[in-house]
């Protein structure tokens, strides 16, 4: 009889143990899946800021030497691995949620303030527009080193190999009174 309830006791055990290891690497290959994803679409974003950031130099020395652009109506794009993805964001953990929410609202700011300008670019005078095209430069740089970061975080945790137990870790900050 107690070789039976301790047989018993043993398999409910492993039966949990199992669920609870099944669980946590579908979770981590989730994160995984996530990270990955965010960094393709993100990578494809910094090497397009890089290009953009030479043409926004270009075009406000042209504005500030007296070129009038002729900007075309621009329609910011949608982030469709970002948006797909959102839902996850908290699998990353919060520090690379965090800075992935940070580096996509810094290109919609960018985004929106291009498209701002294309829209607007005739009405404003030559100094309007060269300080709109700084703006959009300051968007782009003031997140480069951040989202430079969370590229070698992303990846980083896409290569991650699975190790049983992911035990959360704990920060603490110190505290200066």
């Amino acid at each position: 009889m107690v070789a039976a309830i301790i047989a018993l006791i043993a398999t409910i055990t492993g039966a949990f143990l199992g669920s609870l290891i099944a669980e946590d690497y579908r979770r981590f290959r989730d994160a995984q899946g996530t990270a990955a994803s965010l960094s393709g679409e993100l990578s494809s974003y910094v090497e397009g800021g890089q290009e953009m950031l030479r043409l926004l130099g270009l075009m406000k020395e042209a504005t500030e030497a007296g070129t009038v652009l002729p900007f075309k109506e621009f329609e910011p794009p949608k982030d469709i691995l970002y948006e797909a993805q959102a839902k996850n964001l908290g699998l990353l953990g919060a520090d690379m949620a965090k800075d992935v929410a940070y580096v996509y609202q810094r290109i919609n700011g960018f985004r929106t303030g291009y498209a701002i300008l294309t829209r607007a670019h005739k009405e404003l005078k030559p100094n309007e527009v060269a300080s709109s095209l700084a703006a959009c430069e300051r968007m782009i740089k003031a997140s480069q080193d951040r989202a430079a970061r969370l590229l070698r975080n992303l990846d980083s945790l896409a290569a991650a190999e699975y190790e049983w137990p992911r035990l959360p870790r704990v920060k603490r900050k110190s505290v200066d009174h």
